[in-house]
């Protein structure tokens, strides 16, 4: 089972922590040296408080969760060797090990890939909501998805009443789209 576990440990694509209580980290796994641009050594070295972002208004509730449940489980930010700071995910837990001394295991998730989609996303929709022209989207089976409000405006048709609809109800002769000439 040691095996398997070591296995897991070296070749998991989420960053492992073993830390003790006052910060300082036994063991970190090859994830954890990528996404910190450190050796396992570094990482020892700086301990806690050198990978975790210290002007990160959640840390401190973060801990408090942590010392208070035995867990935490949320966002926090987290400090590159080259000083670029990233959020990730992470999942706190305290623990005893076989001597029954406190240990804690942190696995960490880089998620700025995600954060980085998730603007885009943002900056997308608002695009196509303040657009002057009407958007539909549709699903594979030509169902209504969306409609922008641009869409409302021109064909006089609410949200409600075309989400799910096919959009031949466009052509229904209700709409109060222009005749074409």
């Amino acid at each position: 089972l040691q095996e398997d576990y070591r296995f897991l440990f070296e070749h998991i694509s989420d960053a492992i922590l073993f830390i003790i209580p006052d910060g300082t980290i036994l063991a970190a796994n090859p994830a954890a040296c990528r996404m910190f641009q450190r050796s396992e050594q570094e990482i020892c070295a700086v301990g806690r408080q050198g990978l975790t972002d210290a002007g990160d208004p959640r840390l401190a509730q973060a801990l408090e969760q942590r010392a208070k449940t035995g867990t935490f489980k949320g966002e926090l930010n987290f400090v590159r060797k080259d000083g670029t700071i990233f959020p990730a995910e992470i999942t706190s837990s305290v623990f005893r090990d076989e001597q029954g001394n406190l240990r804690t295991c942190m696995i960490l998730r880089d998620v700025s890939a995600r954060k980085r989609s998730e603007e885009e996303l943002r900056k997308l929709y608002h695009v196509i909501e303040q657009s002057p022209v009407s958007i539909v989207i549709t699903d594979l089976d030509a169902t209504i998805q969306y409609v922008n409000p641009a869409f409302t405006k021109i064909s006089g048709y609410a949200r409600e009443e075309v989400i799910g609809k096919n959009p031949r109800i466009l052509q229904s002769g209700k709409t109060l789209l222009p005749k074409r000439k």
